[in-house]
């Protein structure tokens, strides 16, 4: 590397510890992949979080009963301690290098010696047109589009399943024959098809002792959490959508914080609504009611218990970041493993959460105070080809199935590799993303820089 280039790193180091404080610590994490993978599933979780869980496992187990039938009894979700799970992948098909990596970070301790399957809760709250899909599946540069535009803002938690038409036949036979069973929506199917493309990406010797990779919907776990808060008629959960002086100070606590709502209009408060395009809608606080803030989409629900309950029945309104958060991971104490930018306003909505309950549940403040939910396994990429000029790219999902999956030596070798080392090339986005403007300095280091200097192994 140049000297230039490991000046910037330097750099941009120390303007993450400086100014993204939460993300400082895995700078220096001189610990090999395997051994951070294992870490992931060390935690110290008190007892009465335990207890809690005990919805999210039984909404699991439905989940895979539902999904894979008799084919389920035979999974290993590890569900005996906390729940520790995946929360960085979305609903969809795997694709996207970063999505994709998280999962071989949360499995690199337990793929060649499986003792139990890899559980990923991804949310379907995102349009089929995003970032990570780009309304197709990427591909040797390029992203084969099989979602129409008109499809674009769909949900994919509403969304019907996926067809894929435009496909070369040798790629639309594979994903057919992984596309089994009946789906009532997208994520069921993507599911499923995970389920099957997973041990492809591994060659073929790998592939009978692998863990299953079992992707399940976060928001169907969320809706069976609220409507236990419902049931039970308390807990700070409850009063966050009951208590009208509770919920007074969680709207004011909230106001203009990332996945929230502001001042200015924007997000939604407690609840989304959907409009019969499945697209999201938001919702503002109008006396007793959440109310449409979409002109053409005229919606309205009382705030009161029996209302709710019936719309979260019928998948006519679905929680905001706020209400999901507070329920999935600040009340039952889970273990989340995101990526950086989770990990930022998940830590903005930890200390959000403290100072509404030091006084108002200074049991539930104790709890959340000690949370670990710094557990990062979203932003490192580590499935990497050499493309026909010989430069090294990230390998999505049909790259690595299409090449005949991955070797063990590969593996290997990036798993040999120390956690921050692998997460170098990530530090560029981090620090262009989240290091204020006026305090960053111009870089010329790019992502790439870096990962060719890595990976000289690389044929």
């Amino acid at each position: 590397m140049t000297e230039k280039n490991i000046q910037e790193l330097e750099i941009i180091k120390e303007a993450i510890r400086n100014h993204v404080p939460k993300l400082a610590e895995f700078i220096d994490c001189k610990i090999p992949i395997e051994e951070y993978s294992a870490n992931l599933y060390k935690n110290d979780v008190d007892d009465v979080y335990i207890s809690r869980q005990n919805i999210i496992k039984e909404s699991i187990k439905k989940q895979c009963l539902d999904l894979f039938g008799e084919e389920s009894k035979n999974f290993r979700l590890n569900l005996d301690g906390p729940v520790v799970a995946n929360m960085v992948d979305h609903n969809g098909i795997l694709n996207n290098p970063i999505l994709l990596s998280s999962h071989f970070i949360t499995s690199a301790s337990n793929l060649f010696d499986s003792k139990f399957d890899i559980l990923s809760l991804n949310t379907g709250l995102y349009p089929l047109n995003n970032p990570f899909y780009k309304r197709g599946l990427g591909y040797q540069g390029e992203t084969i589009t099989f979602i129409s535009k008109s499809k674009s803002h769909q949900l994919v938690y509403y969304s019907p399943p996926l067809e894929f038409p435009d496909f070369p036949q040798d790629i639309k036979e594979i994903l057919q024959e992984a596309d089994f069973g009946t789906n009532e929506y997208a994520w069921e199917q993507a599911s499923k098809m995970n389920y099957k493309l997973w041990p492809l990406l591994f060659q073929e010797e790998l592939r009978l002792s692998l863990p299953k990779l079992i992707t399940l919907n976060q928001d169907e776990v969320v809706s069976d959490l609220l409507k236990d808060a419902i049931s039970k008629k308390q807990g700070f959960v409850y009063d966050t959508m009951f208590n009208p002086e509770f919920r007074k100070m969680v709207k004011k606590e909230f106001m203009d914080t990332t996945g929230a709502w502001s001042k200015d209009g924007g997000g939604s408060f407690l609840f989304w609504a959907r409009d019969d395009r499945n697209q999201a809608v938001a919702m503002h606080q109008d006396g007793d009611y959440l109310v449409s803030s979409k002109e053409s989409f005229d919606y309205k629900i009382k705030i009161q218990e029996e209302e709710i309950l019936e719309a979260l029945e019928n998948k006519k309104i679905y929680a905001g970041m706020v209400l999901l958060f507070g329920a999935f991971l600040f009340h039952t104490g889970m273990v989340p493993l995101a990526g950086y930018g989770s990990i930022n306003y998940l830590n903005v909505m930890k200390n959000r959460w403290l100072n509404i309950l030091k006084d108002t549940y200074p049991d539930e403040h104790k709890g959340i105070e000690k949370m670990n939910i710094n557990k990062l396994v979203g932003g490192p990429v580590l499935t990497y080809y050499r493309d026909d000029k010989k430069q090294i790219q990230p390998a999505y999902m049909l790259d690595i199935l299409m090449s005949g999956g991955l070797s063990k030596d590969y593996l290997k070798n990036i798993f040999s590799m120390n956690f921050n080392d692998l997460l170098l090339p990530a530090f560029v986005d981090i620090y262009n993303t989240y290091v204020p403007q006026e305090k960053r300095k111009p870089i010329s280091i790019t992502q790439n820089d870096i990962v060719s200097e890595q990976l000289t192994w690389l044929k």
